[in-house]
């Protein structure tokens, strides 16, 4: 290896050991509050005004779009009779959907493919709509409303967001969320009744063939638990400060440590918990630790055996290579330079390999006679 070649390894694997910037909150659905609008002239049935969620379904689904900035005297106001009464979960906007006589449906992209070694959490927040009608009463309580995944738009979208129980509670929003643990072929999000039949809960006051539920739904939350940084590099004196939040769920550890603000100091691996109202999202940390100065390490190897000497950062070993770990057959001593700048100063791990005896001498003892005489069995 030449000094150019030495050279650029060493700036790539420092490269590599720079702790990564505390990672946020991320919600991978594009205006998942139907915030956004091309305009404010909103009628029936245009609940793809909020761009970019697009309508799917049948060809009598139209969801509707609700938003602050209506008309004044319009029935897609909040809060208007359109709404009776009913604000939005969180912001300016709302969408509503009618399902079972009509199953009313939308779709957007998701902003980015979702991490399969990652937890993934759903959630979206749901308010049924009473029923005023008297005379007919049609209107119903149900848990179709749900929240399903596709790679295309041409194939039955995946469920992976329902109740198992009735949502019957119009007064207030109820928020549903899971954890998830994406395929990889996640492209569209749904919204609509992906509800499995077998698993559909409907009551209504009177029965009819024109039965109907409808909800107000917002907040649509697709989001990775991806809070921490895989790895840390900490020097000799340094800590690790956290404030970490989640959108307001609840933070702890696997170690007992409780809340999202925590100082590490030590090496570890280290799991952080969010808590939803039935799963737990998990993320894991690896902090290391950097000692003050040089290590020296014994190391055993059996007589015409091998052994593996390891670094916690990449380090230049005494054979020019650059790597973590280093494959040695022979006892002596080996140096190995971590490729780290902590102070100005470089840190040597310096392995002692010593040559040991592993030979094993079986003794088998001849005083049990195991042939059911009862004798020595």
């Amino acid at each position: 290896m030449n000094k150019y070649s030495l050279n650029l390894a060493i700036l790539l694997a420092i490269c590599l050991l720079i702790p990564e910037l505390q990672k946020a909150q991320t919600n991978l659905v594009a205006n998942p509050g139907f915030e956004e609008t091309t305009d404010c002239n909103i009628g029936y049935g245009e609940v793809n005004k909020a761009v970019p969620w697009k309508i799917t379904g049948s060809i009598n689904s139209s969801p509707d779009l609700y938003h602050v900035c209506a008309e004044e005297d319009s029935f897609y106001g909040v809060p208007t009779l359109g709404s009776v009464g009913i604000t939005p979960y969180f912001g300016e906007g709302m969408s509503g959907f009618v399902n079972l006589y009509a199953e009313e449906a939308v779709y957007s992209y998701l902003l980015a493919p979702l991490p399969t070694d990652h937890d993934i959490y759903l959630s979206f927040a749901i308010n049924p709509t009473k029923n005023y009608d008297t005379e007919f009463g049609t209107l119903c309580y149900s848990n179709t409303q749900s929240m399903a995944f596709s790679s295309d738009l041409l194939g039955i979208p995946t469920l992976a967001l329902s109740s198992d129980t009735l949502l019957d509670n119009p007064e207030n929003w109820t928020q549903l969320e899971t954890c998830y643990r994406a395929t990889g072929e996640e492209k569209y999000v749904f919204l609509g009744n992906y509800q499995r039949t077998a698993r559909e809960i409907v009551y209504c006051d009177n029965y009819a063939d024109i039965n109907f539920t409808y909800a107000y739904v917002d907040e649509v939350i697709v989001a990775p638990f991806d809070i921490v940084p895989d790895t840390v590099i900490l020097c000799a004196g340094e800590v690790y400060d956290l404030n970490l939040d989640f959108f307001n769920l609840p933070i702890s550890w696997e170690d007992g440590f409780m809340g999202g603000e925590r100082t590490i100091s030590e090496s570890g691996n280290f799991s952080v918990l969010a808590e939803t109202a039935n799963c737990t999202l998990r993320d894991n940390i690896v902090v290391i630790k950097i000692p003050e100065q040089e290590a020296i390490i014994e190391i055993t190897i059996c007589e015409e055996g091998e052994t593996t000497l390891r670094t916690p950062v990449p380090a230049l070993w005494d054979n020019g290579s650059i790597s973590t770990s280093q494959v040695v057959t022979r006892p002596g001593e080996y140096h190995a330079e971590l490729l780290i700048d902590c102070e100005e100063e470089n840190i040597d791990f310096i392995f002692e390999v010593v040559e040991v005896n592993c030979g094993i001498e079986a003794f088998v003892p001849d005083i049990f006679s195991p042939n059911s005489d009862g004798i020595n069995d």
